[in-house]
């Protein structure tokens, strides 16, 4: 499992702050806006992770690739001669992207992985949120630790959706990512046959940047192998 950073050092649209509540469910324009740069970003990174899990993947295979999203709209690689001959005997390529501020993120693995990061903003409404998204548990826990609290729940959560690739859709009040009052290295269901049909994950907090929040889930709890500056 590699961790692929990008820092964008202009001000320009691809290095922009996101509009304010993007996060929220329902906001997408500003991800939308992304989605090129992002797919540009992940075929760069599969012709390096090729090459480092010995994958066999041609030049001409990695030039022809196209990012496809299925009806739940996460992305997922499709090589050409996986459309023309059907499945090529070869290891899975699972990956997550996020972005947020100046940094753009990609976790990729031979297993479902979901990884989140975010900037740190002190103009958040982080309590109104959390009361009306998270659950009573994880209320109580920003309660206690505040914005720096909020930024940890919110990282391990997005994580967790975008492992199980329901992204936003699925109710974030559904499931903790707080037990007893601390960080949880697995999910806590809440409501009612949530547990049912739940692959199990282990969700790890990650070190970028001071200004950083972010985390990533998987479900071997094999920890990143490296990191990779572009």
């Amino acid at each position: 499992m590699y961790l692929y950073l990008h820092k964008h050092e202009s001000s320009g649209a691809a290095g922009a702050q996101r509009p304010k509540d993007d996060w929220l469910p329902g906001n997408k324009p500003f991800r939308e806006n992304r989605s090129d740069f992002s797919d540009n970003m992940v075929k760069k990174i599969l012709r390096d992770y090729s090459a480092k899990k010995h994958l066999m993947i041609s030049e001409e295979e990695l030039k022809a690739l196209r990012i496809l999203r299925d009806r739940k709209g996460k992305p997922y690689p499709m090589f050409p001669c996986a459309e023309e001959s059907g499945p090529v005997n070869r290891q899975p390529i699972h990956y997550s992207v996020s972005h947020s501020g100046t940094w753009w993120g990609c976790m990729i693995a031979d297993e479902p992985v979901g990884f989140d990061l975010e900037k740190y903003r002190e103009k958040v409404n982080h309590l109104k949120i959390a009361k009306r998204y998270f659950t009573e548990t994880e209320y109580q826990y920003i309660l206690n630790t505040g914005l720096n609290g909020f930024f940890k729940v919110w990282v391990r959560k997005e994580a967790y959706v975008k492992f199980l690739g329901f992204g936003l859709a699925k109710g974030l009040d559904s499931f903790s990512v707080i037990r007893d009052m601390q960080l949880s290295p697995v999910i806590v269901p809440i409501k009612k046959g949530t547990e049912r049909g739940s692959p199990f994950c282990r969700m790890e907090g990650c070190f970028i940047e001071e200004d950083i929040e972010a985390a990533y889930c998987n479900s071997s709890g094999n920890p990143i192998k490296e990191i990779i500056s572009l």
